[in-house]
Order: C-alpha cells, then sequence, then structure tokens
C-alpha cells in the first residue's frame, strides 16, 4: 500500500574535486564548516512505448571544513535517473518533478552523504567527515518558488 511508484534506476558520479591541506583530522575540534548544496534537473521525458516517465537529475555538494590555515574541500556531483509509471497513478509531469526534487535529491544526497564519509575515512588517518542530515522536503519546496527553472542553490 505504500510501495512507492518512483523507481530509482541508477547514479553516477559526475564530478569528485578533493583538496586537502590537513595531515591529521579530529572530529572533535572546532572546525569552520560550509556546506552548499545545488541541483539541477537534466531531464524529463515521456517514453511513450513504456508508458512511462524518466528524469534525470543531478546534485552537487560543496562541503569545506576549515581551520587556521589549513582546509579540506570536497566539492562532488551527482547524476541519477529515475523513472515513474505514468499510468499507474495518473501521474503528470508536475506530480514526477515533485517526486524528482524531493525523492530523488534524498537518495541522491544519501548516497553522496556516505561516498564522502567513506572517502575521508581513508584520506585521513584518524577520523572522517560526515554530511549533516538535510531537509530536502524544505529545500526542494524553498528552491521551486525562488527558481522557476529549478536550479537551485542552498
Amino acid at each position: 500500500e505504500f510501495v512507492s511508484n518512483f523507481i530509482f534506476l541508477g547514479s553516477s558520479i559526475t564530478k569528485c574535486n578533493i583538496s586537502n591541506d590537513f595531515t591529521f583530522y579530529d572530529e572533535k575540534e572546532n572546525y569552520q564548516k560550509n556546506l552548499s548544496v545545488s541541483h539541477h534537473i537534466d531531464s524529463i521525458e515521456f517514453l511513450e512505448d513504456k508508458e512511462a516517465i524518466l528524469g534525470i537529475i543531478t546534485l552537487n555538494i560543496k562541503n569545506t571544513f576549515s581551520k587556521d590555515d589549513q582546509n579540506v574541500s570536497f566539492d562532488v556531483s551527482m547524476q541519477g535517473g529515475f523513472a515513474m509509471d505514468e499510468q499507474k497513478d495518473n501521474t503528470n509531469l508536475d506530480t514526477f518533478r515533485e517526486y524528482l526534487t524531493v525523492n530523488g535529491l534524498t537518495t541522491l544526497y544519501s548516497l553522496l552523504r556516505g561516498f564522502i564519509s567513506s572517502t575521508s575515512s581513508q584520506i585521513f588517518q584518524t577520523g572522517k567527515i560526515l554530511l549533516p542530515m538535510f531537509n530536502i522536503a524544505q529545500y526542494s519546496k524553498e528552491s521551486s518558488e525562488n527558481s522557476p527553472n529549478n536550479n537551485s542553490n542552498a
């Protein structure tokens, strides 16, 4: 009854830039932190032969930690593909766009959160960077209000 008609097809990291000046990273230290999140809907199209809608969305995350003259920065983009059976729920483009910008971005943010955590744990001898929890529903609502073309920054 609560199973979604929204299907995750797959993802790929399209950009990954890491810069690091830290020789030692301690999770308990007080760092100046900056998180920038943006997204772009790359395409939405009806697949008439399959009676489905296909969408591709890109999530961009730039996360920096600084202390004194040391910085570590992750600038990562991930693209994800999603689909929905248009006949099952009488799905239209607006409904699909909402699913894409809430459920799709939630999926990609979770994957990038794990990627950055895993990668940073291999960069540092001790410690790792864990992105904070992020309210995608609120971000999506505010970004759609502020940007008619669905390119957004937070």
